[in-house]
């Protein structure tokens, strides 16, 4: 059993190795997808402000006789922004912040574009390409597919959007007394943390509140969203007292599933599989204790072998004198050792 853990730790820690090197390859891989993105999505502004640059100089060098541009393929399209800047680039997930600073409902002052200074609510928020979408600014006119005008009902071939704005353009509004005046007016915070708290049932992190920085009194709350505001009851609606009821408590060594269905989920003979059946556990135990045996066992023969040594010391001696006279007898010294000498000397 001992081995087979062995063996599944390792399985896991080579899986958990090749798992970070392949996340280390998708965040190098998504933030060259990112600056690619900008790149294309930079050139595409650029070029689109060449060319209007262009068509207003001829414009206004040509006067009267100016050409029409809203015929052919651009009579519907002309004067909406290309679809290509209407979105924004994804930024890699390694990139992106824990919590998102902005949640619908904030009120946030733009300080960067055409609409600088103005105030405005947030309508909704894109976590992936860090932006958010503010009610009434940053207003433009888009085209709208045939395919979807029909799906809509709707005839017209343009509408006016509001772009996605990025983070880094606006900043957080909340409205402070001032210490000279004493009334209450709209401040731009320029900088805040959020600060966290932990379910304490299911140990969940989650934002709770954002605070600025050198004013430990001044804490911004999240905007709250009645969800049930709008609702209505209904005949077919099941009341609370029915779903709250606690109708079936499991046994706590119940699984959860039955074994055959979590041998679909899971695979049962993988590497890294940590719980095993009853009678394959049996069977690896048994294995174990065999092997321990058979180390006790050799364990005592070194033991007896240790306790025989200086027995088989003793009589070692006697064996090779036996030996010697044997083989001297056997070679024609029968005479021993005493005459081999003397017919050596002589």
């Amino acid at each position: 059993m001992k081995r087979l853990m062995a063996r599944t730790n390792a399985a896991k820690a080579h899986a958990a190795k090749r798992a970070a090197a392949r996340k280390e390859k998708d965040a190098i891989y998504e933030r060259r997808e990112y600056l690619a993105g900008k790149v294309q999505q930079e050139r595409a502004r650029l070029d689109w402000l060449k060319d209007a640059r262009k068509r207003r100089q001829e414009d206004y060098m040509l006067g009267p006789l100016a050409p029409r541009r809203d015929v052919g393929d651009m009579m519907e399209r002309w004067g909406t922004i290309p679809e290509q800047l209407a979105q924004r680039v994804e930024v890699p997930e390694a990139d992106l912040p824990k919590y998102f600073p902005y949640v619908a409902g904030d009120r946030v002052c733009l300080i960067e574009g055409y609409d600088k200074g103005k105030i405005g609510v947030v309508h909704s928020v894109y976590e992936e390409s860090m932006s958010i979408i503010v009610e009434g600014l940053r207003q433009t006119e888009a085209f709208i597919e045939p395919n979807i005008r029909k799906v809509e009902g709707s005839k017209e071939p343009t509408r006016r959007i509001n772009l996605p704005i990025p983070i880094s353009d606006v900043r957080l509004v909340w409205s402070l007394t001032s210490p000279i005046t004493g009334h209450m007016r709209d401040c731009i915070i320029n900088e805040f943390k959020i600060e966290t708290e932990t379910e304490t049932e299911t140990g969940v992190e989650y934002p709770a509140r954002r605070v600025v920085p050198g004013i430990p009194d001044l804490e911004i709350p999240y905007p709250r969203h009645d969800e049930t505001e709008d609702a209505v009851d209904e005949p077919w609606d099941t009341l609370r007292i029915h779903t709250e009821e606690q109708t079936w408590v499991p046994h706590e060594m119940m699984y959860p599933m039955p074994s055959s269905v979590i041998d679909e989920l899971r695979s049962k003979y993988s590497k890294t599989r940590e719980v095993h059946d009853a009678d394959y556990v049996a069977k690896k135990k048994a294995a174990d204790a065999r092997e321990e045996q058979k180390k006790n066992l050799h364990l005592l023969m070194q033991i007896q072998k240790a306790a025989n040594a200086p027995k088989r010391e003793a009589l070692a001696e006697q064996v090779l004198e036996r030996l010697g006279a044997e083989l001297a007898k056997r070679r024609g010294f029968a005479g021993g050792k005493e005459k081999w000498l003397a017919k050596k000397e002589a």
